[in-house]
């Protein structure tokens, strides 16, 4: 029976597209905006042709955007597929210790926390989305001091290493 207690575990929801399903919506409000300003507007005035600039600007970005995303979808769904099958062939690190090193997020700040494990170092932050644990103590986070016992399975990615799980010992 282990003296550990699971508090977090990573789940891989294959859900990064999913972030750019409202990429088209811009699209079509951009379009819209065109359609209003030539439809509606009828009269040539400086506000009908600044609202005529902001929708084909509006649209540019918006196209621009889209274009971008739809390139990177297969790198995406490629990511997901490998990150899936790192969590279920448990192709991670696990490091086991107390919490060192603790720094918390600023308070009234967008920052990061960080602390150190047997001299490895994690950093997260509620504001990025991100895989892995990025809850900080701050916000009720589970890592709030240093010399919490725990053993965390992490991976390396971009020389930054993300928590999967995190166990505290009781």
């Amino acid at each position: 029976m282990s003296d550990y207690q699971t508090v977090f575990e990573y789940e891989a929801s294959g859900t990064s597209l999913i972030n750019l399903i409202s990429l088209p919506f811009f699209l079509l409000i951009g379009i819209s905006i065109i359609y209003y300003a030539k439809k509606i507007i009828k009269n040539y005035s400086l506000y009908r042709q600044i609202v005529l600039f902001f929708g084909y600007i509006f649209t540019g970005m918006a196209t621009l955007f889209l274009i971008i995303a739809l390139v990177k979808i297969p790198q995406i769904i490629s990511n997901d597929r490998d990150f899936r099958k790192m969590i279920e062939s448990k192709n991670y690190n696990i490091v086991e210790g107390e919490t060192e090193n603790f720094s918390p997020m600023p308070k009234g700040k967008n920052g990061n926390e960080s602390f150190t494990v047997n001299g490895i170092s994690f950093e997260y932050c509620d504001y990025i989305m991100r895989k892995g644990f990025n809850k900080t103590s701050i916000n009720n986070g589970l890592i709030t001091k240093n010399g919490q016992k725990v053993r965390i399975s992490y991976y390396t990615l971009d020389n930054e290493n993300l928590i999967l799980k995190i166990e505290i010992k009781n």
